[in-house]
C-alpha cells in the first residue's frame, strides 16, 4: 500500500523537475504522471479507498486537460485535431471509470496514453533537447526561386514552367514588349 504522503513526496520532486525541463520533457511528465495516476486509481478501486480514488482520478482528468490545452490547432492541423478527440474520449472514461469504479475503463486510458507516449518517446533528440520547438523545426523556406539561366525570381509551385526557365509565354512576351515601346 502506498501512502498518501509518498505520493505527494513524488508529485513535489516532479515539480522542482519540471521547472527546468524542456517542453518536450514536461509533456512526458505529464504523460508518466498520468500513468501512474491511472495505476493509484485502480489500486483504490481495489481497496475500495471511494475518496483516493475520485482524487485521483480528478488528477488525471486534470492532467490529460493540460496536454488537451497545450495543443496548437493551428500548427498541429489534423494531428492536433485528432489528439484534441482522442484526449476528449479519455476524459470522458475517466469520469465513467470514477462513477462505476471501472478498472478497464482505466486501462483503456493506460493503454491509448501509452500508444501516444510511445510516439511522443520516438521524437528526434533535437526536439527532445530544444529549450524551445520554434528553434530545432523551421518554417517551410519560401518556395520562391530564382532560375539559375535568367535570374528571374519564380514561385516553382505556382509559376508556369516556362518562366521558372526564363521562357516566357506569348502573352507576357508581347506585353513586355509593348511596355519597352
Amino acid at each position: 500500500m502506498v501512502s498518501n504522503s509518498a505520493i505527494n513526496s513524488y508529485r513535489q520532486a516532479a515539480s522542482s523537475e519540471a521547472m527546468y525541463a524542456t517542453p518536450f520533457r514536461l509533456v512526458q511528465m505529464l504523460m508518466n504522471g498520468a500513468l501512474d495516476g491511472i495505476s493509484n486509481a485502480k489500486g483504490s478501486i481495489q481497496r475500495k479507498e471511494h475518496e483516493a480514488r475520485h482524487n485521483e482520478i480528478n488528477w488525471i482528468i486534470s492532467v490529460i486537460d493540460a496536454l488537451r490545452g497545450a495543443l496548437d490547432f493551428e500548427k498541429g492541423g489534423e494531428i492536433a485535431n485528432n489528439l484534441d478527440m482522442l484526449y476528449d474520449y479519455m476524459i470522458r472514461r475517466l469520469f465513467e471509470a470514477n462513477i462505476h469504479q471501472d478498472t478497464e475503463a482505466l486501462d483503456e486510458v493506460a493503454s491509448l496514453l501509452k500508444e501516444i507516449k510511445t510516439a511522443w518517446d520516438a521524437m528526434p533528440e533535437a526536439i527532445q533537447n530544444a529549450k524551445n520547438i520554434k528553434d530545432v523545426v523551421k518554417p517551410p523556406e519560401n518556395r520562391l526561386n530564382t532560375s539559375p539561366l535568367t535570374g528571374v525570381a519564380c514561385d516553382s509551385a505556382r509559376a508556369e514552367p516556362q518562366s521558372c526557365l526564363g521562357v516566357e509565354s506569348r502573352d507576357r512576351t508581347s506585353r513586355r514588349r509593348e511596355t519597352l515601346v
